[in-house]
C-alpha cells in the first residue's frame, strides 16, 4: 500500500522576491488538489538561525581540517 501525503514543504536555496513568489504560488494552485499555498517571509529569526547554523558548521569544518 502506498503512502498518502497531506502536503509538501518547498524550501528555496535563496530567498526570492515577492513578485517571483507570486508567479510560483499561481503555478502551485494549478496543480490538482492544491487548496492552500502559504508563503514564509524571511525575518530576523530566520537570519539568526541561518547564521548560527553557518557558524556551527564552520567551527566543525575547521576542527576537522586542522585537528
Amino acid at each position: 500500500m502506498s503512502d498518502r501525503y497531506s502536503g509538501l514543504i518547498v524550501t528555496f536555496k535563496e530567498p526570492i522576491k515577492d513578485e517571483d513568489a507570486d508567479k510560483i504560488i499561481e503555478l502551485f494552485y494549478q496543480i490538482k488538489n492544491v487548496v492552500n499555498v502559504q508563503p514564509v517571509v524571511d525575518d530576523v529569526l530566520m537570519v539568526v538561525a541561518k547564521n548560527q547554523i553557518r557558524h556551527e558548521f564552520t567551527e566543525k569544518l575547521w576542527k576537522v581540517i586542522y585537528d
